[in-house]
């Protein structure tokens, strides 16, 4: 199609110009006829006329031709803007989608661990029993593990996830053996995981690991808010 429009302007432009320099050969036969003596008025009134007549319906034409060549172009150099634009809105769009999903996982992925942390300390106050305490555990570890293995399919499309989720599950590591050790499990004859299982080593565990999975919500949503701009801009 743009080859058609092209040999189009081509062909129009030569055919114009070929005119223009044929216009004063032409214009000397004609006043040299027979047809010449039959019409009134002078050779220079008729010279003057016809070159203005088709020396403006040139102009006309070679204007118009431009006009048709620069808007044409505009036409190309926008849908070629506007082409790129909707490429770079899809991408966007997808970008967000992940994000999104990534932090729905890690805020259900948080609140899984304050209920295994809320779980312990109704256990240590006697409100659920250890049967409970065992049950309500194993069903929020599975929980977890679920909802990570799904968080980290997402490690390659966004930088430097896989790290923040190495560290928030090296974290979680000692927060479930100190419950498994320490609570759920505390008479089990293999050699324990976690050496400390007290109380105190715990909250210290489980408040960092708390605000490392928030820390990395908080970066998430950044990167949430980065692409709600660029849809903006």
């Amino acid at each position: 199609m743009k080859n058609v429009k092209k040999n189009i302007i081509i062909f129009w432009s030569l055919f114009l110009l070929v005119l223009y320099f044929l216009f004063p050969l032409l214009m000397g036969k004609l006043l040299n006829s027979n047809v010449a003596n039959k019409i009134s008025g002078s050779n220079d009134a008729w010279i003057g006329f016809w070159g203005s007549y088709i020396g403006s319906g040139i102009s006309t034409l070679l204007a118009g031709i431009i006009a048709f060549y620069v808007a044409n172009k505009q036409v190309s150099i926008q849908a070629r803007a506007d082409s790129a634009r909707e490429r770079e809105i899809s991408v966007i769009k997808i970008r967000l989608e992940k994000y999104q999903e990534v932090y729905r996982l890690l805020s259900d992925f948080s609140r899984a661990v304050a209920k295994a942390d809320a779980n312990l300390v109704f256990y240590r106050v006697k409100k659920i029993s250890l049967e409970q305490f065992r049950i309500k555990d194993d069903n929020l570890q599975n929980e977890i593990m679920d909802l990570m293995r799904n968080i980290r399919s997402y490690e390659p499309f966004i930088d430097g996830l896989k790290e923040n989720l190495d560290m928030i599950m090296n974290q979680y590591g000692h927060f479930a053996n100190i419950i498994y050790d320490g609570y759920t499990y505390p008479n089990d004859a293999r050699e324990k995981w976690e050496k400390d299982t007290s109380y105190e080593h715990f909250r210290d565990i489980s408040d960092k690991l708390i605000a490392d999975v928030l820390d990395l919500i908080k970066k998430i949503s950044c990167l949430i808010q980065t692409e709600l701009n660029k849809l903006n801009d």
